[in-house]
């Protein structure tokens, strides 16, 4: 193959750019001209400078969504299909193919157990790996009985909607939660609540919602990486040094052994392949998992500096034929990845990415 054209899902989101580098790395190491088109709800918003196209489509929940990326596979000469945002791989793996060609994406069973925060952790408690306290409440007496098992308000508390990403549906339950010092000095996160506050909030709901509430765990955070394909399996661990509303502004990976033979397990009893991604905090010496991202991770770029370049292993599995399984370097050593401000300017003449 000497030309391959693939659609980028979600060209806006923070992660794009680094995808994007994956891709055409990937490319041109095997000799491939890569022709990227990026689709995205909003296209003046999404990545003009480094797509060599930008196609609007309305959003995954819009009856219309099948049939414009349809199109657009159709229009463009697209070979495979790369998704990043979570709607889009669940509407992806849950409909036809559009166009019929190959995506990026797992299968709905997968992917209903990775997205459940509730499933995975039952999954990684029943292989008897790191996991945090927690109960799945559906009712408010249910709901405060968690709260007070877990030691509130003497102890934080987390809440969860079990399906959701980024950091919706997350607050963390302390009984005081912000005092003067803390409004003079910081900025707010959004996440901190008393748990009156958040009693507020959940009875304005149509009925109680089910809650994941589990122990807070105060460690370092780490994202992992992982790939399971034709090249073989692999998982490398990144510390989350700088967050910054939920994204990794730096992250050193590590080999944490613990870690990585977790995620393998784990991905096995859920049938995860392609890319994917667990999130780990650390409590005691012991990593337990937070979630499981079924899909790119936002800073999954970084697993370049390892020597690995996943996200290209993953679409290499989508054309067989066509593609040579991608080589992989278990025994790759740590590095680091800086995430920095850049910009895309617009005028007249066209997009510079700067």
């Amino acid at each position: 193959m000497n030309e391959l054209t693939v659609i980028m899902t979600g060209a806006g989101a923070p992660g794009a750019r680094g995808t994007e580098y994956a891709l055409r790395a990937g490319a041109k190491a095997q000799g491939v001209k890569l022709r990227i088109v990026g689709i995205d709800r909003n296209p003046s918003l999404a990545a003009q400078g480094f797509c060599d196209v930008v196609r609007k489509v309305p959003p995954p929940a819009s009856s219309e969504y099948g049939e414009a990326v349809a199109a657009i596979v159709r229009e463009e000469g697209v070979r495979a299909i790369v998704p990043q945002t979570t709607m889009e791989i669940e509407w992806l793996s849950a409909n036809p193919a559009p166009a019929g060609v190959p995506v990026m994406v797992n299968s709905r069973a997968a992917i209903d157990l990775a997205n459940s925060k509730t499933e995975t952790a039952r999954i990684f408690q029943e292989l008897g790996l790191g996991v945090p306290r927690w109960f799945s409440t559906r009712s408010e007496e249910e709901f405060l009985k968690a709260c007070t098992e877990l030691g509130y308000p003497d102890e934080p508390v987390v809440v969860k909607i079990p399906v959701s990403n980024g950091m919706r549906g997350l607050r963390i339950l302390k009984a005081k939660a912000w005092d003067y010092a803390r409004f003079a000095g910081e900025k707010p996160s959004g996440t901190d609540c008393t748990l009156d506050d958040m009693l507020a909030i959940i009875r304005t709901a149509p009925q109680w919602p089910e809650l994941m509430v589990c122990e807070y765990l105060e460690g370092d955070e780490y994202s992992v990486d992982c790939y399971c394909g034709r090249s073989g399996e692999i998982a490398m661990p990144r510390k989350r040094d700088v967050i910054r509303t939920g994204i990794s502004f730096v992250t050193s990976l590590e080999r944490n052994e613990e870690m990585m033979l977790a995620c393998t397990a784990a991905a096995r009893r859920m049938g995860l392949r392609g890319v994917f991604g667990f999130q780990f905090k650390f409590r005691q010496g012991v990593p337990k998992v937070l979630e499981c991202n079924p899909r790119v991770q936002g800073t999954m770029i970084a697993t370049l500096a390892a020597g690995n370049n996943i996200i290209w292993a993953a679409v290499a599995d989508l054309l067989p034929d066509e593609l040579p399984p991608v080589p992989l370097n278990p025994e790759w050593q740590p590095g680091r990845c800086y995430r920095y401000w850049g910009a895309v300017l617009e005028n007249a003449s066209g997009c510079t990415v700067v």
